[in-house]
């Protein structure tokens, strides 16, 4: 009845021209290091600025993340996380609904509010400067984690269907 899935749509524009400037930078360190006294000076500058552009492009550029909500029948309903890397789908996060805390719009200071009690942080959106994001706070055996998310508003809507169905206020006082 709730089970729907979602691949958010990659729009990064500044990943990419990160990516580009980064690989550009650490070139032209490396060029620099043939014409100034000492070379390893630059080379390392230039290995430092290639590694984040490797690390930038890895990241936001290649992968994608699928979101969904599947059914485990009378246990209820799980959150799952795929990320997709090429012809490679794993999944990076499944948490069961009943798990979840708290559920809310990403806004300016919402994170650092959330990270009081020094959760567990994941960022599974998209892109560098995610619009429309979401944190989900759960409580989980190993401890409390913070996941960072962009669902659509279906999703939401779910999500927030799904939560109220839920034992939630009482959660929150416990």
């Amino acid at each position: 009845m709730y089970e729907y899935s979602f691949i958010p749509e990659q729009k990064n524009k500044y990943a990419q021209f990160l990516c580009i400037l980064g690989f550009a930078i650490g070139l032209g360190f490396f060029y620099a290091a043939n014409l100034f006294k000492p070379p390893f000076v630059y080379q390392t500058v230039g290995v430092c600025f290639l590694v984040v552009a490797i690390f930038m492009a890895t990241r936001y550029v290649v992968k994608q993340y699928a979101y969904s909500t599947t059914d485990r029948g009378m246990a209820g309903y799980d959150l799952v996380i795929n990320e997709i890397g090429g012809k490679k789908s794993t999944v990076v996060c499944r948490i069961s609904v009943d798990e979840i805390i708290e559920f809310v719009p990403a806004g300016h200071g919402v994170g650092r509010r959330l990270r009081r009690d020094k959760p567990f942080c994941y960022n599974y959106c998209p892109e560098i400067f995610s619009k429309g994001a979401y944190f989900i706070k759960a409580s989980l055996p190993e401890g409390t984690a913070l996941i960072k998310f962009c669902p659509d508003e279906k999703m939401v809507k779910i999500l927030e269907t799904l939560l109220g169905q839920n034992s939630f206020e009482s959660k929150n006082e416990s």
